[in-house]
């Protein structure tokens, strides 16, 4: 049984493995020949997070994502990257989205948000807790008062 490596550089004669930095020329070489963006903005990492975006944008469930990845973790979700005409859909629907104070609760109700305060709120929620901490760091101090009475 031979043994060699799964990506070979050919130029180098069979069994050479094909090194990073081959790679890396490569991959900003076609970068630049491709496109208007300056191929300092990319790396080998850019294949990853390319690959993660798109299949996010095709709807690929999350399962088949973590596997095609090789992610076993949620991970996966510091790889895909909103795609800039989503976000633009998105932001133009926040502009044009309407909601009254007191519709608020029964929206965070409809979608399992926990409302603060409510018994289903999380007792150890960081923001909470970032609030209260703010707040009393915060707090007016009574012995700074410029009152001399």
């Amino acid at each position: 049984m031979s043994v060699t490596p799964l990506f070979r550089d050919v130029s180098l004669g069979a069994g050479q493995p094909l090194v990073y930095r081959k790679l890396f020329a490569a991959l900003r070489n076609l970068v630049q020949r491709s496109s208007d963006i300056e191929p300092k903005f990319y790396g080998m990492h850019s294949l990853r997070i390319g690959a993660a975006t798109a299949l996010l944008a095709a709807g690929c469930p999350k399962e088949h994502l973590m596997s095609l990845g090789r992610w076993d973790s949620e991970c996966y979700k510091l790889y895909a990257r909103a795609n800039l005409p989503a976000m633009i859909t998105w932001q133009r629907r926040l502009g044009r989205q309407f909601v009254l104070p007191t519709e608020t609760a029964a929206l965070l109700t409809r979608n399992g948000i926990p409302i603060e305060g409510s018994s289903l709120w999380p007792a150890n929620c960081a923001w909470t807790a970032a609030r209260d901490r703010n707040l009393t760091t915060n707090a007016p101090d009574d012995s700074d008062s410029d009152d001399d009475s």
